[in-house]
């Protein structure tokens, strides 16, 4: 196998990248723990499909924060989520609200983002998460450019 300088420098970055970047390294859970969500975005996609389908499934995994930068948005999502695990015999559960995305990544009990975000704040985002050592889904594209 002959190798070249584009792809020793390939190889090299990808080994060194949680040396640099600290929280770029697999994700450790227990089977045993409940997933811990984070929803970054509150518009139609997550109302309508991405909160309900984690709520459906309480047994696997909590939606414990919330972040848009519309409050509107923030409060309706959190009330509505927390009305669903009241339902579901979750009585006193709260949801923790943000309008600020990098600070829904700096915590360190979140093990999962769902983005639902327009497309453009994709790559960023989950960029920004994943070195985070989170998790991540979101709807595709990842980004708008292989650039």
């Amino acid at each position: 196998m002959k190798l070249n300088r584009r792809g020793f420098l390939k190889g090299v970055s990808f080994a060194a990248a949680p040396l640099v970047l600290p929280g770029c390294t697999a994700l450790t859970f227990s089977s045993n723990e409940k997933i811990r969500v984070a929803v970054i975005g509150l518009g139609r996609i997550a109302t309508s499909f991405e909160i309900p389908c984690v709520l459906a499934r309480p047994d696997l995994a909590r939606i414990v924060a919330v972040c848009d930068l519309d409050s509107r948005r923030v409060d309706l999502a959190k009330s509505n989520i927390e009305k669903s695990y009241r339902e579901k015999g979750l009585a006193g559960y709260t949801v923790d609200t943000y309008s600020d995305y990098k600070a829904v990544c700096a915590r360190k009990d979140i093990d999962a983002v769902m983005l639902c975000l327009p497309d453009f704040w994709h790559a960023l985002i989950a960029s920004t998460a994943i070195c985070a050592g989170k998790a991540v889904w979101l709807q595709k594209p990842f980004t708008q450019t292989i650039k």
